[in-house]
């Protein structure tokens, strides 16, 4: 059964030239930044559906992060160095610095009122080092070991806390990486976001409270100071996949559906279910929700959800509906203007037809490792073919991929890497 609550809506899908390997936006969701599977960066404006500036990044790449005003610009590469680059406008990049050896990285300030700060989790993935930026030149200011190899690291929306979680511990820092709080949970972590200022790990099917102080966050709520909630939130539509920070609620992925969840009611605000063959992997949207920007798998696609008053209708009281109301539009630039010399690409093209790409692949694992984990969990695997900083493999039958696929992160013993869609990049 669908559901979806009779706020207006507006589902619209543009057509974007290549397959989207990452994706984010500026705090309005205004301009949402793209790589591509051929080592694009496009500036998709949403609000005109059209790509208003696209260069050549230096190597293929998994993620990237943009400022809250789209100032500056984060891009990890596939050989693990972070590129921090200058916005200019009119449209154009100057990179200001390069730090080898990255896993992950969020920002710790909004850039605009604040330096240009921001945390990385290195590729032993228990070392934490805040940069901060003054006219250009870095300062090194932080540096913390934590106790356990991590998997999530985000930051709350004010950008005062950080939260760094394995897939059973969480430790919440400050910003220049004091420990606040440390806790080794009974149950396994899928994902943590922040509901303003409470931390929330997602747990199967629910949404479990990481309380800092539980004391004083009790004596606030006997207060007034803080709306009481309920350790436990849970999410109604069974499957979630990926959730995503908000000022109060939470917004989460559940296959091809969109829903934000109030975490001090436990009610759902809103529902949007997309095509079915749309797998959900990352979420944006403003302070206001009246937009939503999604970045999802085997679809060359930005999907936006619009609405004139989103927020002020929320409603707790679902009904079953059958959604037809989204369009499909197409960005303004041509797929041949953004080919690029396959002399300058790894040879990407899986070998078989149920091939996956597998991220983050390093130094430290090997094709057999590799090979033994995805058969024993996902099926029969035929080859794993390795390059520098990412691997294929090559499964036997579709029903293993689709398996393998459901998993955005996924660990190999010790280590976490990224699954996604193999892309036919290059012809060789």
């Amino acid at each position: 059964m669908d559901y979806t609550t009779d706020f207006p809506r507006h589902l619209v899908m543009t057509k974007v030239p290549r397959k989207m390997k990452s994706m984010c936006c500026d705090i309005n969701c205004t301009e949402s930044y793209l790589i591509d599977d051929i080592g694009t960066l496009s500036v998709f404006n949403t609000q005109t559906k059209r790509i208003v500036y696209r260069t050549t990044l230096p190597s293929l790449g998994y993620k990237i992060l943009v400022s809250a005003k789209a100032q500056f610009l984060l891009f990890l590469d596939v050989r693990m160095s972070l590129h921090v680059y200058r916005i200019l406008r009119p449209f154009r990049l100057l990179e200001i610095d390069s730090i080898p050896n990255t896993y992950n990285f969020v920002f710790t300030s909004d850039c605009d009122k604040s330096p240009l700060s921001f945390v990385t989790l290195s590729i032993d993935r228990v070392t934490l080092t805040q940069y901060t930026y003054f006219n250009g030149q870095q300062q090194v200011a932080n540096t913390k070991k934590i106790s356990f190899v991590a998997a999530h690291l985000v930051t709350n929306p004010t950008f005062s806390e950080i939260a760094v979680a394995s897939n059973k511990e969480v430790i919440i820092l400050s910003s220049d990486l004091l420990t606040l709080h440390y806790e080794d949970l009974n149950f396994r972590i899928a994902g943590v976001a922040y509901s303003g200022e409470l931390l929330f790990a997602l747990a199967g099917c629910c949404l479990k409270n990481i309380e800092k102080d539980p004391k004083e966050i009790r004596q606030r709520a006997l207060q007034g100071k803080l709306e009481k909630i309920s350790k436990d939130v849970h999410l109604p539509l069974g499957d979630p996949t990926v959730i995503t920070s908000h000022q109060r609620h939470i917004v989460v992925g559940d296959r091809n559906k969109i829903y934000a969840i109030d975490t001090r009611s436990g009610r759902v605000a809103f529902v949007s279910k997309l095509p079915p063959q749309a797998l959900v992997y990352n979420i944006f949207t403003n302070e206001k929700m009246n937009l939503f920007v999604a970045h999802v798998l085997n679809l060359p696609v930005v999907v936006e959800i619009l609405s004139d008053d989103m927020y002020a209708q929320e409603s707790g009281l679902l009904k079953s509906v059958e959604l037809k109301d989204y369009k499909v539009v197409f960005a303004n630039i041509p797929e041949s203007q953004t080919t690029r010399n396959n002399s300058d690409l790894p040879p990407s093209v899986p070998a078989s037809t149920y091939s996956v790409f597998v991220g983050k692949f390093g130094d430290n694992l090997t094709a057999k490792d590799v090979k033994d984990a995805f058969q024993s969990s996902f099926g029969p695997v035929l080859k794993v073919r390795t390059f520098p900083g990412h691997c294929f493999v090559d499964f036997k039958d579709d029903i293993s991929m689709n398996k393998a696929l459901k998993h955005h992160t996924f660990m190999v013993g010790q280590y976490e890497v990224t699954i996604n869609v193999a892309s036919k990049n290059s012809k060789r």
